[in-house]
């Protein structure tokens, strides 16, 4: 009887300890969470994208001549909304930083001309460039297209419209950031 009466004991104080955390974890999370507002206009790319992921598209500042890797190329890219994600980086990478030619898994680097937008910007135009041999932009075209995005885990991330340059092959968009 003692035994059962110690166990019953026990049983309660494990009860009563899962109900203080829970109701206090629960608690907790309710006052931390922030909610970002996604922004005026119209949010449908911040959900509707394609994800970039490829290890080859994230700038490490050397490309297939020094690593003895392949050339990748984005001849057969079709115009769309895009995000950078996984380990392809995080995002586009734009005029503070342009690429040189190579810096990453091919020769003619794609880039975006002018800077990255807040929530509250909305959908920005922006030209976007490829990359020349003497690091200038080469081509610019200027349908492109970024949008800061609010993510539920906290911060923010880029979408982008990307187009085809339509050069030929060994071009293609890299982005910034370590992979995620």
């Amino acid at each position: 009887m003692l035994c059962i009466g110690a166990l019953l004991l026990i049983g309660l104080v494990i009860a009563a300890l899962y109900f203080i955390i829970t109701s206090q974890s629960s608690g907790n999370s309710q006052l931390n969470v922030q909610t970002l507002d996604p922004g005026p206009g119209d949010n449908t790319p911040c959900v509707d994208y394609v994800a970039l992921t490829e290890k080859w598209r994230r700038l490490i500042g050397r490309g297939p001549s020094q690593t003895g890797e392949r050339f990748h190329c984005d001849g057969q890219f079709k115009d769309g909304w895009y995000r950078f994600d996984g380990e392809a980086g995080e995002r586009l990478a734009d005029q503070t930083g342009p690429p040189s030619w190579e810096d990453c898994g091919t020769s003619r680097v794609g880039w975006l001309s002018g800077s990255h937008p807040e929530l509250s910007d909305g959908t920005l135009n922006r030209t976007l460039c490829v990359t020349a041999f003497n690091g200038n932009c080469e081509l610019k075209m200027p349908n492109g297209k970024v949008r800061a995005c609010p993510n539920p885990l906290g911060g923010i991330y880029y979408v982008y419209y990307l187009v085809n340059a339509r050069i030929g092959c060994n071009w293609g968009y890299c982005a910034l950031g370590s992979p995620s």
